[in-house]
């Protein structure tokens, strides 16, 4: 029996509710839609690190390359709370909702790529881990591998101040190096604004 297409709800560029229909629909008309993006950061001596998820080689998408802590698609009438899933999804941990910081809603319009046009509300949270290494459980087939980024070091790359950056493997903390080709391209100023913002948060409650 055929799997059942995942259905989204499809926006104006107002955000007004229009209709609902399949992802691949949605993407292949250029529709705009709404996506949860989930930040991850932890201070580690005396440093604030985020974490970027490596997409797995499997993915249609941009393989292999560094993207958002964890990031996904607002099924057809689910809430920001229910969308909240992906992090369980992706990463395997289960945040409370009390303890999401909400950034903002991000307009993102990536243009065309391989026949579809990608339009996104994200709802953005930020998440200051709780949760120790061995409590995250990956699912190969979606993600790769988890980098840690010292956050000023990637204002700067971010910045094209310098040509590559330093990442520690979540999990063994062994360091490897990326350039900017290696990361899942977003709109200009997403990345600095969103390590603005976090930086911002930590400032706060330092």
């Amino acid at each position: 029996m055929a799997s059942k297409e995942e259905l989204l709800d499809y926006f104006d560029a107002q955000m007004q509710y229009l209709g609902t229909a399949t992802r691949q629909y949605v993407h292949e008309k250029g529709l705009w839609h709404k996506v949860i993006h989930v930040w991850i950061a932890q201070e580690i001596d005396g440093q604030i690190y985020v974490l970027f998820q490596q997409r797995s080689k499997q993915k249609k998408t941009f393989p292999n390359c560094l993207d958002i802590s964890a990031a996904g698609h607002f099924s057809a009438g689910e809430s920001e709370h229910e969308a909240l899933r992906e992090i369980t999804e992706e990463l395997g941990i289960s945040p409370l909702w009390q303890d999401m910081l909400f950034l903002g809603i991000l307009p993102q319009d990536y243009g065309t790529l391989e026949n579809h046009t990608n339009r996104e509300f994200c709802y953005t949270y930020l998440y200051k881990n709780q949760f120790s290494a061995q409590a995250f459980q990956i699912p190969t087939h979606e993600v790769a591998t988890l980098f840690w980024i010292e956050l000023q070091s990637a204002q700067s790359f971010f910045q094209e101040k310098q040509p590559q950056i330093e990442a520690i493997q979540f999990f063994t903390s062994e360091k490897q190096y990326f350039q900017l080709t290696n990361f899942v391209p977003a709109t200009p100023h997403y990345y600095c604004d969103i390590l603005h913002a976090i930086e911002q948060y930590f400032c706060s409650y330092s």
